[in-house]
């Protein structure tokens, strides 16, 4: 398990809210316009920083911190910028899943590992022991070298490694990315690429895939979190220096109620660390069961958007502006709401599972 110590802890999250604030903050109009040099910038910044890895244990390469640790992280970061958090959460998670599965991390193509979740078998298909078929709006895949498909089928979850510099695997800017843009998307066309199986499909919950997958889950709400932390930060101080009708606009009943909304939503369902089990790290233990996960994901992505939606509000007709940065982060948060699978998904097997409980 983690050892970190509290003073650790917190000096974690200090770095990572000084990087958001110093670093990310700043740039997040570049970030969202997806200009190169900023991209390369802030994810050297966070390698440097060590929060790429830091997940993976220490004679790995990494920082072996606990998945607690990581959801306080990615928190802060996003703040700053949650396409940036974004892009940490998804090198840590399948980072942490190829060594768990015995992967090299060392060599020189891990230096960049995406991984993709919620590959469908009417997206992609096996035949011949090769991948064929396409997948739109992967997450981070732009730019990787190497791609870790979390592949679900009938039987369970399985993990799919693929270099993505071969023959047979095109990676295009997926132009239609609207949110989480520091986090650039592609279409993945895949025919007759070569791939490493990892791990046979599982369903219990605590083999790898479905670990991945819950750590995808609350990272993403962690995410989620930190965007309306930010959002409800910038309508506060909004609202004390924007004066109409001879009051700041905090005085008026309208404002006031969805400032008081956004206080609400934000203390209704605490921090996603505290869904870790006690104790786990690296997968030692469950982090919790993938609907639990998917639950919270949900929740934690709809106050999200709703207090990224009153915080436009609060700003009026400039809250459209790109200039405020509160539409950006309605956008990030309606990403969020979609990741690491979309609503429609997420509602079925949330009925699912209250069906089974009943």
């Amino acid at each position: 398990m983690s050892t970190a110590s509290r003073a650790e802890r917190e000096a974690l999250r200090s770095l990572a809210r000084d990087l958001a604030e110093r670093e990310l903050a700043p740039r997040a109009l570049q970030l969202d316009a997806q200009e190169p040099a900023a991209l390369e910038h802030c994810r050297s910044l966070l390698e440097q920083a060590g929060l790429l890895r830091a997940l993976v244990s220490e004679e790995h390469g990494g920082g072996g911190i606990g998945a607690g640790e990581l959801l306080e992280v990615l928190g802060e970061l996003a703040r700053g910028e949650a396409g940036c958090a974004l892009g940490v959460l998804l090198e840590n998670v399948a980072a942490l899943a190829a060594q768990e599965l015995g992967c090299p991390l060392q060599e020189e193509g891990f230096e960049r590992l995406a991984i993709v979740p919620g590959v469908g078998e009417h997206e992609v298909s096996v035949r011949e022991d090769a991948l064929h078929g396409r997948l739109q709006g992967a997450l981070g895949a732009l730019g990787a070298e190497q791609l870790l498909l979390l592949a679900e089928r009938p039987e369970g979850t399985a993990l799919w490694l693929l270099s993505a510099e071969q023959p047979g695997v095109a990676i295009v800017a997926d132009r239609s990315q609207m949110g989480l843009r520091a986090a650039p998307a592609a279409a993945l066309e895949l025919d007759g690429a070569a791939f490493q199986e990892l791990i046979a499909p599982q369903r219990d919950h605590r083999g790898v895939p479905a670990q991945a997958l819950a750590l995808l889950r609350l990272g993403t709400g962690a995410i989620a979190r930190g965007i309306a932390l930010r959002a409800h930060e910038l309508a506060l101080s909004y609202a004390q220096e924007r004066w109409q009708g001879g009051v700041p606009i905090i005085e008026h009943e309208a404002v006031g109620d969805m400032l008081a909304a956004m206080v609400v939503r934000l203390r209704a369902h605490g921090r996603p660390e505290g869904l870790v089990a006690s104790g786990s790290r690296n997968g030692d233990a469950p982090l919790l069961e993938p609907q639990g996960a998917l639950a919270a994901r949900v929740a934690l992505c709809e106050d999200a958007l709703a207090t990224a939606i009153d915080a436009v509000q609060v700003f009026g007709g400039t809250g459209y502006m790109v200039e405020t940065g509160v539409e950006k982060l309605m956008r990030d948060a309606q990403y969020c709401t979609l990741f690491p699978e979309p609503a429609w998904q997420a509602s079925q097997e949330l009925i699912a599972l209250a069906r089974s409980t009943t």
